[in-house]
């Protein structure tokens, strides 16, 4: 028996559905994710400035990995529409 996750997506041929998940929702998903992360690490930062009165080294290589996942969220936002396309186009094939 197939797992849910190995057969969603695809259409009773096998082939790969564009439309599984919808554009809209991947993207709301995907911002709301970095949104929720900036937050967090925020309000981190605030209050080790606040209690420590300064930054660590820790809180800087976070900084830094925000910054690569929110590069990673921008490349998503921007390429997903035309993988969606290539995905749709592929299915006609």
């Amino acid at each position: 028996m197939e797992s849910f996750f190995s057969i969603a997506g695809k259409d009773m041929g096998g082939n790969m559905l564009a439309h599984a998940v919808p554009y809209n929702a991947l993207m709301g998903f995907l911002w709301s994710g970095t949104i929720f992360s900036f937050i967090t690490i925020f309000l981190r930062l605030a209050f080790r400035i606040k209690i420590i009165r300064r930054l660590r080294l820790d809180d800087y290589l976070v900084i830094a990995s925000f910054i690569c996942f929110l590069g990673s969220t921008i490349l998503w936002s921007v390429l997903a529409r035309n993988l969606y396309l290539v995905a749709r186009n592929w299915n006609m094939n």
